[in-house]
């Protein structure tokens, strides 16, 4: 995946799963603004918060980072 859509596709997930910033900013275990940050594709996201991303929204790796349209 082009890593300017990998914001959008966090903020798609977070949004299915009805969760606001702050609540997945507390369960990744970084700050409300480093998700904002991941989102707007300002920073991007460490390796070791996208598995807990994918741990988060029941997702793989590979879905997660466009190279599978299998969510898990």
């Amino acid at each position: 995946m082009d890593k300017e859509k990998l914001g959008a596709f966090v903020q798609m997930l977070r949004k299915e799963q009805q969760m606001t910033q702050k609540e997945l900013a507390r369960e990744v275990g970084v700050n409300v603004y480093t998700i904002g940050l991941w989102e707007k594709n300002i920073n991007p996201c460490p390796a070791h918060r996208l598995r807990k991303l994918c741990e988060l929204f029941g997702v793989s790796m590979d879905y997660l980072v466009g190279r599978s349209e299998a969510r898990k």
